[in-house]
């Protein structure tokens, strides 16, 4: 009988410890996902699409080139706010195979469509245009954010060097 009181005290102090040591404030990990350049990609309220990607030497023409430490990699894309309210479209960086991440690009001088680097979409609209970053030719994964910055996405990018007078369109 004392062992049954006892028993029946302790299991919910032993449940009580259990399920405090459960729920330390470590947030869960999350479940990433890669996606292939042109698929939708939804995060959040933003919904996006990464449609092609180019390597470039330099910006710009003859007396005003712009030239970059590595190589400009331009990216063009959109970003749809499904959302109810304007949302932030968050930076992205690119993530080579040893983890290293590189931001994009705040200056976007010369650069054919650039969306900017501070993006308010409002509801039901989207933004169309390019991003660029500076890196060394490899392969990359696109980081992509929700408009909390707290969920995340991954796009492949192929390595492949196309002609350079073809592909991203210029400003009209």
């Amino acid at each position: 009988m004392r062992r049954l009181r006892f028993a029946r005290r302790a299991l919910p102090a032993a449940a009580v410890l259990l399920l405090a040591a459960c729920t330390e404030d470590q947030p869960a990990p999350l479940l990433v996902h890669t996606y292939a350049m042109g698929d939708r990609i939804n995060i959040g309220h933003l919904v996006y699409q990464v449609f092609e990607a180019q390597w470039r030497p330099a910006l710009g023409e003859d007396n005003d080139l712009r030239v970059p430490q590595n190589r400009f990699f331009i990216l063009r894309l959109s970003a749809t706010n499904s959302g109810s309210g304007s949302e932030l479209v968050p930076n992205m960086t690119l993530e080579d195979e040893a983890g290293t991440s590189y931001p994009e690009l705040k200056d976007g001088s010369k650069v054919p469509l650039w969306v900017g680097y501070l993006r308010q979409v409002a509801p039901a609209d989207s933004i169309q245009g390019t991003v660029v970053f500076d890196v060394a030719p490899k392969r990359y994964k696109l980081r992509l954010w929700d408009e909390e910055h707290t969920n995340s996405a991954l796009v492949e990018m192929p390595l492949q060097f196309d002609d350079q007078n073809k592909g991203i369109p210029t400003q009209q």
